[in-house]
């Protein structure tokens, strides 16, 4: 299997300014403007004194909107505890620039896109986010990416949740270390840490869970959940890698949390065989959702 190791270290500091033109419980609209200064080093694992050590400065504008509302769910990311869910409208459109006397080969401009929206269905919340960047020369496209994740979370009874979920993305040129990275925490939880990684990315998870006992000792609840995933990670040009696990686990969450990674998870998966690992049943640990961080 090809294998390669670089370190990159980055020092930055960004400097923000911006001023709502309208704010109030209801939403704001706001203008903003960024100036942002980064120092690279790249190397290899072994040689921090040879890396190639770069500096670069950018400057943006931005601008947001957002319609406030949030909504208190009870039991999403914990098991029983009460929790704000940002069904909000929010767009923010960003506007790079990148001059070639602050570091860069070549001038470039990039623009970026960050959308939410949130809805309110029978017995739940659905959510969707989307967020594209890009770096544009006179070469054409240098870098760049899009990514998005879909939500949607049922509670058919007062014990019963249904969360399913649904993330995709596509990268250019993207840091070394900020490909897609899927395994174990996060993406399919039956295949080991860095399983699949790459510019390209899909990973869909559907969950039932059941609080079996709403409170033990005023501390915390027990759940029990069954589970299925699918998803993958590949290059562009590369045959495409992908995995599906299924099992069942147990819940765990605090009464007392407000917010953070939700309910701890011991799950017992079954993973289906795919080009480089082979079936069979294993215990994974984790917290909150494998999607959180797509």
């Amino acid at each position: 299997m090809a294998s390669d190791t670089v370190r990159r270290l980055m020092t930055r500091g960004t400097l923000n300014a911006a001023r709502a033109t309208r704010a109030s419980r209801f939403g704001f609209f706001r203008i903003g403007t960024s100036l942002q200064a980064r120092r690279e080093d790249f190397g290899d694992s072994t040689t921090i004194a040879n890396s190639q050590r770069s500096v670069f400065g950018e400057f943006g504008v931005n601008v947001e909107t957002s319609q406030a509302k949030f909504k208190v769910i009870r039991g999403f990311r914990t098991l029983t505890g009460n929790e704000d869910v940002d069904v909000s409208r929010t767009l923010r459109g960003e506007l790079w620039v990148a001059p070639n006397i602050w570091g860069y080969d070549r001038f470039g401009f990039g623009p970026a896109l960050t959308a939410h929206v949130g809805k309110l269905v029978p017995n739940g919340f659905t959510t969707v986010d989307v967020f594209a960047t890009s770096l544009f020369t006179s070469a054409g496209l240098d870098s760049g990416g899009v990514k998005g994740k879909a939500i949607l979370a049922l509670q058919p009874g007062a014990r019963h949740a249904v969360i399913v979920s649904l993330s995709g993305g596509i990268q250019k040129n993207p840091y070394p270390g900020e490909e897609f990275d899927l395994g174990l925490t996060y993406g399919p939880r039956g295949y080991p840490v860095h399983a699949f990684t790459g510019d390209r990315v899909f990973f869909t998870m559907a969950e039932y869970r059941w609080v079996a006992v709403p409170e033990i000792m005023d501390l915390f609840a027990v759940g029990l959940a069954t589970f299925i995933d699918y998803g993958g990670a590949w290059y562009n040009g590369s045959p495409k890698r992908t995995g599906a696990d299924t099992g069942v686990g147990l819940r765990i969450g605090s009464i007392r949390a407000t917010s953070g990674k939700g309910a701890a998870r011991i799950d017992l998966v079954y993973r289906f065989a795919n080009d480089v690992f082979g079936d069979g049943w294993l215990i994974t640990l984790g917290s909150g959702f494998p999607f959180d961080r797509l």
